[in-house]
Formats: C-alpha cells, sequence, structure tokens
C-alpha cells in the first residue's frame, strides 16, 4: 500500500511541477496573475511535501519486520530462554533459521541443520514470491480498472 502511495505521490508532483513552470513562464510574461502563479505555487509545494512524507513511510516499513525479527529471531538471546510465546513467534520468522545456521557455523565450523535451515527458508521464500504476485496481479487489475472508470 505504501509504495502505491508513494507512485500516486510521485505522479501528482509530476503534474504538479509542470502546472508550476507553465504558470511561471506565463506570469513573466504578463498573460496570468501573480495571484494564480501563487496557487499553483501552493500545490506544488504541497505535492512535493507529500511526495516526500510517503517516502519516508516506505523508507521506515522495513524496520516493522527487522526489529521484530532480530528480537524474536535468537540473534539476542537463545531461543530456550525466551517465552513459548516469543518462541512460537521466532519460529514464524525466516531470521531464525538463517540465525540459526550462522550461528552454528561460526561457532562450531559446521552445523548440522544446515539443510533443514535452507529448506525452511526457501519454503519461505516460495510463499512470499507467491503472496507478492498475488498482491502485485491486483495491484494490476485494480489500476486497470481505475484507468478504464477515468476513460
Amino acid at each position: 500500500m505504501a509504495q502505491h502511495e508513494q507512485e500516486q505521490a510521485r505522479s501528482n508532483l509530476a503534474l504538479a511541477q509542470a502546472d508550476y513552470e507553465r504558470y511561471a513562464d506565463l506570469v513573466t510574461s504578463g498573460a496570468v496573475s501573480r495571484q494564480t502563479f501563487e496557487q499553483f505555487q501552493t500545490k506544488y509545494e504541497f505535492a512535493q511535501a507529500t511526495y516526500e512524507q510517503a517516502g519516508a513511510s516506505v523508507r521506515q516499513a522495513p524496520m516493522l519486520y527487522i526489529m521484530p525479527g532480530l528480537l524474536y529471531s535468537g540473534l539476542s538471546w537463545p531461543p530456550f530462554d525466551m517465552s513459548s510465546f516469543a518462541a512460537a513467534f521466532g519460529a514464524l520468522l525466516p531470521m531464525t533459521y538463517a540465525g540459526d545456521a550462522l550461528r552454528d557455523i561460526m561457532l562450531s565450523g559446521y552445523a548440522p541443520d544446515l539443510t533443514r535451515n535452507v529448506g525452511i527458508m526457501l519454503l519461505f521464500f516460495i510463499i512470499g514470491g507467491w503472496q507478492y504476485s498475488r498482491r502485485l496481479r491486483r495491484l494490476r487489475t485494480s489500476s486497470a480498472q481505475t484507468e478504464q472508470t477515468v476513460l
């Protein structure tokens, strides 16, 4: 959703910038009043602020996964010291299996559960790719329907 909002904000910014530049030329030639130009300047500045805000939310969104992922993956403290809820939540995160294999390799030089951990991470990758393709298809069809409605 945030990516779609950023694309919409980018589109609005491009339109507002084109209007701003066109009216800047018109105001210098005296074809439009300064007040009309200032309205388009305000519209452009608002579009710029909206675009920057959308970009900030897109950059902050990954932190919703990274922070709990690091906390509950077993990298901060061992899973046997976690509560049952924290351990179960950590088992749902792919970072848990990557961290487990990395820790074993760093401490002992080999990881006895490496193939199991890679298989689980591959399963997460396949499920994530499937979910991403479904969402992308849904966004494309909704965007195509919106374009047809506008036309």
